[in-house]
């Protein structure tokens, strides 16, 4: 092996090791070629963390709904998911936080259900008003009430509950400009709202039965009949 001139494609020449039999020398493999063992771990770790959120999200609604709001102290929460009060305290540093992401949980339900009936290739008109009052109806069947985290918020921080409204309104009217009938929507989605409303602060006039048989006949009434 020595070094030697050697002349590339366009003619100039550089300084090279050049082994005996006239090649240069095999490059070590950079530090850039060997495989990143520990992306692997990191993502694992990601995963088990969004899954202990996700665990810590649904003890906390699952409390709330059976002891009430008012029993929706970090402890409590901690203890129902099986995460050591540490654990809980990584992922939200305060209660206003597990609240927020409630509250947050709550909205980002009912916006995913318009975003598919959006993405549908057989949308049609009044496809969104029809995909909330079904998102609704699932629930009632399933006997899931409103989520109590809204009372907490109003009790504990009724801070959190500010940006609600405009998030509601925001859905108001994507439902109202893909309807037929825009106040005829509108009045579909305030009578819903007030529907869950009662229930969820106990002051129901219909049971959960009556409440599923409404809804149904009232996604009836308003179903749009495929064109063509």
């Amino acid at each position: 092996m020595h070094s030697g001139l050697v002349k590339d494609a366009r003619g100039n020449y550089t300084v090279q090791t050049v082994k005996s039999n006239g090649r240069p020398p095999m490059s070590s493999p950079s530090p850039t070629d060997t495989p990143l063992t520990g992306a692997a771990p990191s993502a694992d770790k990601a995963l088990r963390s969004a899954a202990t959120r996700e665990r810590l999200l649904q003890a906390a609604e699952a409390l709330a709904r059976r002891d009430g709001p008012g029993h929706l102290s970090l402890e409590a929460v901690a203890a129902e998911a099986g995460v050591s009060k540490g654990g809980l305290l990584y992922h939200f540093p305060g209660k206003a936080r597990l609240l927020e992401a409630l509250v947050e949980a709550h909205l980002q339900r009912m916006e995913a259900a318009l975003a598919a009936a959006e993405a549908r290739p057989d949308a049609r008109p009044g496809g969104l008003l029809d995909a909330y009052l079904a998102h609704v109806l699932r629930d009632c069947e399933a006997g899931v009430p409103p989520s109590p985290a809204f009372l907490a918020a109003l009790v504990d921080h009724p801070q959190l509950l500010a940006p609600v409204g405009a998030r509601q309104r925001a859905v108001l009217e994507r439902i109202r400009a893909d309807a037929p009938d825009p106040h005829l929507a509108t009045l579909a989605f305030v009578a819903v709202h007030g529907l869950r409303a009662m229930r969820l602060l106990g002051t129901a006039v219909l049971d959960e039965r009556e409440e599923t048989a409404l809804l149904t006949e009232l996604r009836r009434r308003l179903a749009v009949p495929p064109q063509g």
